[in-house]
């Protein structure tokens, strides 16, 4: 019991270092719905804290951060942790993924794009059976985004 007492403190106290550490710009995206561009789609997702998601993600963006601060490269261009809304929650972790920072399109930005709405093509595809399984989740994704539109960012 000791022990792992002293492991939540270690990692509850590297958490908040790291944290710290990161400018209030890039800690402002927390929380933050917009879109990225995959293939011929823009999928909303939603910007995490690192330490929002699994280890083995977390590892991989606190090794970024690592090298940023070793030779001294400013934390504003480390990538971005973002969960695609739609994607099914199969333990694989393809909802999460590491972005970089110009390959997020904010969604103020994205509305102005219309990418807060579906492709007329599926609101016409809606409901029927012949669905690719990219099109379904492009669909469950936008319903998913509406929904938390109305929650703050700390809810998300």
């Amino acid at each position: 019991e000791l022990e792992r007492l002293e492991r939540k403190e270690i990692f509850e106290t590297e958490k908040r270092d790291m944290l710290e550490s990161l400018p209030k710009c890039l800690k402002d995206l927390f929380g933050q719905i917009g879109f990225v561009k995959k293939g011929r789609a823009n999928l909303p997702c939603v910007v995490l804290s690192p330490y929002d998601v699994e280890e083995k993600l977390r590892r991989r963006w606190k090794l970024e951060w690592s090298q940023a601060k070793i030779h001294n490269k400013p934390f504003e261009q480390l990538q971005l942790v973002v969960f695609y809304y739609g994607i099914p929650n199969s333990g694989d972790d393809k909802a999460f993924e590491l972005v970089k920072r110009d390959q997020l399109i904010t969604y103020d930005e994205g509305v102005k794009q219309g990418h807060h709405k579906l492709p007329a093509y599926l609101v016409r595809k809606q409901g029927n059976v012949d669905l690719s399984n990219s099109e379904r989740m492009r669909i469950v994704g936008i319903q998913e985004m509406q929904k938390e539109l109305d929650l703050s960012p700390k809810e998300r």
